[in-house]
Parts: structure tokens; sequence; C-alpha cells
């Protein structure tokens, strides 16, 4: 019979399959990361910058995209009205006379949430079509038609939400946008199960320190 494989030693470390990294040291293809606040804090605004930064090859956060230059794909699920304006905004402060055609704005309002099999795939089906490097959902609250505050609602939603972003082609993250709960310790609101099952928290801090 054929004898069993075995490592040794450092030999051992060879077996890691390291994580590949959208934004050097932030993203991780993959993977969702919280971007999380309060109201008017800045979360959106953050959240735009990244995808600028991300479809233009720019620094974000001092690192540079490993695959800048790749489309990015937005989710506007409240108010994606003003999200326009941000982004339209945002590139004029850049000096770009339009807003460059691999940015993709999309209108993520839907009654079916994410628990939907036919969402799940029309999603799905998207992401595969454009390829992007970076997803993002705003806000969490509004891309979902279950329970929040539900431990199991919770986790299979952030599933889903990886299930979408490896729908691309190239390595893709996905930077998903909530807001803190209401109590005095600002953590993120509904179930820990969030925080537990993304990669990474983004806290954002408004200049007032809420």
């Amino acid at each position: 019979s054929r004898p069993n494989k075995i490592w040794r030693g450092d030999s051992i470390s060879s077996l890691i399959d390291g994580p590949k990294h959208v934004l050097s040291n932030r993203l991780i293809a993959g993977e969702i990361t919280a971007c999380y606040g309060e109201p008017k804090s800045g979360k959106t605004f953050i959240a735009i910058n990244c995808a600028i930064a991300a479809a233009l090859d720019l620094q974000f956060w001092g690192e540079k995209f490993n695959l800048g230059g790749a489309p990015v794909i937005y989710f506007a699920a409240e108010r994606y009205g003003q999200v326009a304006q941000r982004i339209t905004a945002a590139c004029r402060r850049l000096g770009l006379s339009s807003i460059p055609p691999n940015i993709v704005l999309v209108d993520g309002r839907s009654p079916d949430g994410v628990s939907s099999e036919d969402r799940q795939k029309n999603i799905e089906n998207l992401i595969a079509f454009i390829n992007p490097s970076l997803v993002i959902f705003d806000t969490y609250a509004r891309m979902i038609d279950n329970n929040e505050d539900s431990a199991g609602d919770a986790t299979r939603n952030i599933e889903a939400f990886e299930r979408f972003v490896i729908a691309s082609s190239i390595p893709c993250a996905g930077i998903l946008v909530h807001h803190s709960g209401k109590t005095t310790s600002r953590k993120m609101r509904g179930s820990s199960a969030i925080l537990a099952a993304v990669t990474t928290a983004w806290k954002v801090v408004g200049e007032d320190g809420t």
C-alpha cells in the first residue's frame, strides 16, 4: 500500500496556504471586513474612498491594492442617490472629469434580502460578470431580510456575502458597512455572531468621538 505522507519540524509550515491580500495588510480575498460606526461618522465616506482607490490603483490607508485598477462593485441598499453624489464628489476632488467606468454602482435594495436563492444567484452572476477585486455592501441591515439579532441568521448572512465575493474570477474582498448599537459600548449592532463571522472590523469614529 502507498505510505502516508509525513512532515517533520519546519517542513510542517510549508503546508500553510497564506491568505491572498487584495489590499496589503488590510483586505483578504474571499473574506468580509465590517466597517461600522455611528450615523454620520463617515462609514460610507471611507467605503467610497476605498472603492475609488481600488479602481484607480491609488493608495488607501498607507497601502497599495495588489490588483489596483480592477473593477469595483458598490451595492447601495439605502440612499443610493446619495452614494452616487458622494462618488461624483470624491472623483472631482481627485481632479477627474468623469467617474471611471470600472466603478459600478448597483441598487442593492430587495425585499428578498440575501436569504433568497434567486437573489443570491443574481448577485453571484453579476459579480461573475464584472469580476471585481472589491465589493462593498452598504448597509448590512438593508441587504438582509431576516433578524440581525439572530446568531444563526447572522452566520448565514455573512456566509452568503463570502460566496458573493468568491464568484469573481480574480482575488476579491468584501466590505460590509454596518451600524453601531445604541448602547454606551457602541459595539456593532445586532448579534455578536456578525463580528465572529467577519475576518476583520474597522470601527469608524467621528470627529466628535462617536
